[in-house]
Protein backbone atom coordinates (compact mmCIF):
# COMPACT_ATOMS: atom_id res chain seq x y z
CA UNK A 1 0.00 0.00 0.00
CA UNK A 2 0.68 3.72 -0.19
CA UNK A 3 1.66 3.35 3.07
CA UNK A 4 4.12 0.38 3.02
CA UNK A 5 1.93 -1.49 4.94
CA UNK A 6 1.88 -4.73 3.03
CA UNK A 7 -1.63 -7.02 2.28
CA UNK A 8 -1.97 -10.58 0.50
CA UNK A 9 -4.36 -9.01 -1.30
CA UNK A 10 -3.18 -7.89 -5.27
CA UNK A 11 -5.90 -7.14 -7.58
CA UNK A 12 -7.93 -10.17 -7.47
CA UNK A 13 -4.74 -12.42 -6.97
CA UNK A 14 -4.11 -13.44 -2.49
CA UNK A 15 -0.01 -13.52 -2.82
CA UNK A 16 0.82 -15.20 0.34
CA UNK A 17 3.08 -18.63 1.87
CA UNK A 18 1.79 -22.10 2.48
CA UNK A 19 3.48 -24.35 4.95
CA UNK A 20 6.83 -21.92 4.31
CA UNK A 21 6.40 -21.92 0.27
CA UNK A 22 5.25 -19.01 -1.38
CA UNK A 23 1.84 -19.16 -3.34
CA UNK A 24 -0.32 -17.09 -5.91
CA UNK A 25 -4.14 -17.82 -5.53
CA UNK A 26 -7.50 -16.84 -6.92
CA UNK A 27 -10.84 -18.22 -6.13
CA UNK A 28 -14.63 -17.49 -7.25
CA UNK A 29 -18.21 -18.43 -7.57
CA UNK A 30 -20.98 -18.00 -10.12
CA UNK A 31 -24.39 -20.11 -9.92
CA UNK A 32 -23.69 -23.24 -8.31
CA UNK A 33 -19.80 -23.37 -10.07
CA UNK A 34 -17.04 -22.77 -7.67
CA UNK A 35 -13.33 -22.58 -8.55
CA UNK A 36 -9.75 -22.84 -7.10
CA UNK A 37 -6.69 -21.67 -8.56
CA UNK A 38 -2.95 -21.78 -6.66
CA UNK A 39 0.25 -21.81 -8.04
CA UNK A 40 3.22 -22.27 -6.29
CA UNK A 41 6.11 -20.48 -8.08
CA UNK A 42 9.26 -21.14 -7.08
CA UNK A 43 7.86 -25.07 -7.55
CA UNK A 44 6.44 -24.11 -10.80
CA UNK A 45 3.58 -26.02 -9.82
CA UNK A 46 0.08 -25.55 -9.98
CA UNK A 47 -3.32 -26.76 -8.90
CA UNK A 48 -6.92 -25.57 -10.19
CA UNK A 49 -10.20 -27.11 -8.96
CA UNK A 50 -13.54 -26.45 -11.23
CA UNK A 51 -16.67 -27.62 -9.37
CA UNK A 52 -20.25 -27.55 -9.02
CA UNK A 53 -21.62 -28.17 -5.34
CA UNK A 54 -18.14 -28.73 -3.25
CA UNK A 55 -17.88 -26.49 -0.40
CA UNK A 56 -14.31 -26.50 -0.40
CA UNK A 57 -12.70 -26.36 -3.59
CA UNK A 58 -9.76 -24.68 -1.70
CA UNK A 59 -9.29 -27.48 0.54
CA UNK A 60 -9.47 -29.94 -2.60
CA UNK A 61 -6.83 -28.11 -3.87
CA UNK A 62 -4.70 -28.36 -0.31
CA UNK A 63 -4.70 -31.90 -0.58
CA UNK A 64 -3.72 -32.23 -3.95
CA UNK A 65 -1.23 -29.78 -3.06
CA UNK A 66 -0.14 -31.67 0.11
CA UNK A 67 0.31 -35.06 -2.40
CA UNK A 68 2.84 -33.48 -4.50
CA UNK A 69 4.95 -31.18 -2.23
CA UNK A 70 4.75 -33.10 0.64
CA UNK A 71 8.86 -33.10 0.74
CA UNK A 72 9.50 -29.52 -0.13
CA UNK A 73 7.20 -28.04 2.68
CA UNK A 74 9.01 -26.29 5.83
CA UNK A 75 6.33 -25.73 8.07
CA UNK A 76 3.83 -27.93 10.03
CA UNK A 77 0.50 -28.47 8.69
CA UNK A 78 -2.30 -25.84 10.67
CA UNK A 79 -4.52 -27.50 12.97
CA UNK A 80 -7.72 -28.39 11.11
CA UNK A 81 -10.94 -26.40 12.55
CA UNK A 82 -13.22 -29.06 14.04
CA UNK A 83 -17.18 -29.15 12.60
CA UNK A 84 -18.96 -26.10 11.39
CA UNK A 85 -19.45 -23.20 13.31
CA UNK A 86 -22.61 -22.65 14.88
CA UNK A 87 -25.64 -20.87 13.42
CA UNK A 88 -24.91 -16.91 14.06
CA UNK A 89 -28.53 -15.62 15.92
CA UNK A 90 -29.18 -13.35 13.03
CA UNK A 91 -30.99 -16.58 11.78
CA UNK A 92 -33.45 -15.94 14.46
CA UNK A 93 -37.10 -15.22 13.13
CA UNK A 94 -36.38 -11.38 11.79
CA UNK A 95 -39.96 -10.58 11.85
CA UNK A 96 -39.85 -9.70 15.53
CA UNK A 97 -36.69 -7.47 15.26
CA UNK A 98 -37.09 -3.47 14.06
CA UNK A 99 -34.03 -2.54 12.00
CA UNK A 100 -31.78 -0.19 13.35
CA UNK A 101 -29.79 2.89 13.13
CA UNK A 102 -25.71 2.93 14.14
CA UNK A 103 -24.02 6.10 15.09
CA UNK A 104 -20.85 7.03 12.94
CA UNK A 105 -18.93 5.62 15.98
CA UNK A 106 -20.96 2.42 15.74
CA UNK A 107 -19.96 1.94 11.89
CA UNK A 108 -15.99 2.67 12.16
CA UNK A 109 -16.38 -1.13 14.11
CA UNK A 110 -16.91 -3.34 11.48
CA UNK A 111 -15.13 -2.22 8.30
CA UNK A 112 -12.10 -4.86 7.04
CA UNK A 113 -10.73 -7.67 5.42
CA UNK A 114 -12.24 -10.54 6.57
CA UNK A 115 -11.03 -13.90 4.90
CA UNK A 116 -12.62 -17.85 5.19
CA UNK A 117 -10.73 -20.25 5.00
CA UNK A 118 -13.28 -23.05 4.11
CA UNK A 119 -14.78 -20.83 1.06
CA UNK A 120 -11.04 -19.17 0.68
CA UNK A 121 -12.52 -16.11 0.12
CA UNK A 122 -12.47 -12.81 1.73
CA UNK A 123 -15.57 -10.07 2.30
CA UNK A 124 -14.39 -6.53 2.34
CA UNK A 125 -16.37 -4.83 4.40
CA UNK A 126 -16.28 -0.88 3.99
CA UNK A 127 -18.71 2.80 4.62
CA UNK A 128 -20.07 4.66 1.70
CA UNK A 129 -21.77 7.30 2.37
CA UNK A 130 -22.37 6.56 5.85
CA UNK A 131 -23.67 3.07 5.55
CA UNK A 132 -21.94 -0.18 6.02
CA UNK A 133 -21.35 -2.41 2.64
CA UNK A 134 -19.64 -5.69 2.09
CA UNK A 135 -17.79 -6.91 -0.94
CA UNK A 136 -17.94 -11.14 -1.42
CA UNK A 137 -16.38 -11.90 -4.87
CA UNK A 138 -18.91 -9.87 -7.14
CA UNK A 139 -21.22 -8.83 -5.08
CA UNK A 140 -21.31 -5.57 -3.67
CA UNK A 141 -24.40 -3.98 -1.70
CA UNK A 142 -25.21 -2.19 1.56
CA UNK A 143 -25.85 -4.26 4.81
CA UNK A 144 -29.45 -3.63 7.06
CA UNK A 145 -28.36 -3.14 10.74
CA UNK A 146 -30.20 -5.22 13.48
CA UNK A 147 -30.05 -5.40 16.95
CA UNK A 148 -26.72 -7.49 18.54
CA UNK A 149 -24.24 -7.17 15.30
CA UNK A 150 -26.55 -9.30 13.52
CA UNK A 151 -26.63 -7.56 9.63
CA UNK A 152 -29.13 -8.48 6.63
CA UNK A 153 -26.79 -8.61 3.21
CA UNK A 154 -28.44 -9.35 0.33
CA UNK A 155 -30.72 -12.32 0.82
CA UNK A 156 -28.25 -13.53 3.75
CA UNK A 157 -27.98 -12.89 7.63
CA UNK A 158 -24.15 -11.41 9.10
CA UNK A 159 -23.44 -11.67 12.47
CA UNK A 160 -20.13 -10.52 13.73
CA UNK A 161 -17.88 -11.26 16.41
CA UNK A 162 -16.28 -10.07 19.32
CA UNK A 163 -13.28 -11.12 20.75
CA UNK A 164 -10.99 -9.53 23.68
CA UNK A 165 -11.40 -6.32 24.30
CA UNK A 166 -15.41 -6.27 22.64
CA UNK A 167 -13.53 -5.46 19.23
CA UNK A 168 -14.97 -7.09 15.89
CA UNK A 169 -13.09 -10.22 15.53
CA UNK A 170 -15.26 -11.83 12.45
CA UNK A 171 -18.05 -12.64 11.27
CA UNK A 172 -20.64 -15.18 10.22
CA UNK A 173 -22.27 -15.54 7.05
CA UNK A 174 -25.39 -17.38 7.16
CA UNK A 175 -25.84 -18.08 3.40
CA UNK A 176 -28.93 -20.48 3.93
CA UNK A 177 -30.93 -23.00 6.43
CA UNK A 178 -27.56 -25.57 6.29
CA UNK A 179 -25.00 -23.37 5.43
CA UNK A 180 -22.67 -21.14 8.15
CA UNK A 181 -18.95 -19.63 6.86
CA UNK A 182 -17.17 -18.44 9.07
CA UNK A 183 -14.62 -14.89 8.71
CA UNK A 184 -11.76 -13.81 10.49
CA UNK A 185 -11.12 -10.34 10.31
CA UNK A 186 -7.65 -10.31 8.82
CA UNK A 187 -6.95 -6.41 8.61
Amino acid sequence: LNSGEEITYAFGLIVNTNRGLRTVSHSGSWVGFRTYGIRYPDQRFSVVVFANGSRSPGRLAAQVADLYLADQFSEPEPPRRAGRPAPPRARQDRGEQQRISLSPTQIREYPGFYYSDELDAYAIVSTEEGALTMRLGMHSDTMTAFPSDTFRWRRMSIEFVRGSGQTVSGLVLQANRDSAFQFSRVR
